[in-house]
């Protein structure tokens, strides 16, 4: 299994779909897909957009 790390996981997908690799969504995971094996050379790729912490703002004085 290869885990890759994306910024964006909606145009990574498109980029892998539009490239013939066949995208599968999992219910309630908006932020990782996976590439079914049988179009990724039977590799098992899941693309991930890590959740970010909203940044702490600080007010200069």
């Amino acid at each position: 299994m290869l885990n890759i790390e994306v910024d964006d996981v909606g145009e990574a997908s498109r980029r892998v779909a539009q490239h013939g690799g066949r995208v599968i969504r999992q219910e309630g995971m908006s932020n990782a897909v996976w590439v079914h094996p049988t179009s990724a050379h039977f590799a098992f790729i899941e693309l991930n957009q890590p959740q970010r912490e909203p940044s702490s703002t600080r007010e200069s004085s």
